[in-house]
C-alpha cells in the first residue's frame, strides 16, 4: 500500500514571466524553494542589467550554466573530502598496527 504524503500548491513568481508557475510540494520543501526562486530572481535581474541585449532565455541558460558548475565544484570538492577522510582512517588504522607489533 502507497503511503499518502502531504502536498500543497505553491506558485512561484520568476523574473520576467507573465503568470507565477504552479508547484505541487510538501510543505517542508517550500522555504527551500522560495530561496531558490529569490536567488533566482536576483541573477536574472544582475545579468539582465549586465546583458540588457540578451532574451530571457539565454539569460536563464547563463544561470543554469552558474548553478550547474557551483554543483559539479561541490561534488568534486566532497570527493575530494572523502578520499582524505579514508586516507587519514586508512593512516589511523596502519599506525595503530604498527605500533601493537
Amino acid at each position: 500500500m502507497e503511503e499518502k504524503r502531504d502536498t500543497q500548491r505553491v506558485n512561484i513568481t520568476l523574473y520576467g514571466l507573465s503568470a507565477p508557475i504552479p508547484f505541487e510540494i510538501e510543505p517542508a520543501t517550500e522555504p527551500v524553494l522560495r530561496e531558490a526562486a529569490k536567488i533566482l530572481n536576483g541573477k536574472i535581474e544582475d545579468y539582465t542589467n549586465r546583458f540588457p541585449d540578451k532574451t530571457l532565455t539565454e539569460l536563464l541558460y547563463l544561470c543554469l550554466l552558474q548553478e550547474k558548475m557551483k554543483l559539479l565544484e561541490n561534488e568534486r570538492d566532497n570527493s575530494a573530502d572523502k578520499i582524505v577522510k579514508e586516507l587519514e582512517n586508512i593512516d589511523k588504522q596502519l599506525g595503530e598496527y604498527i605500533s601493537s607489533r
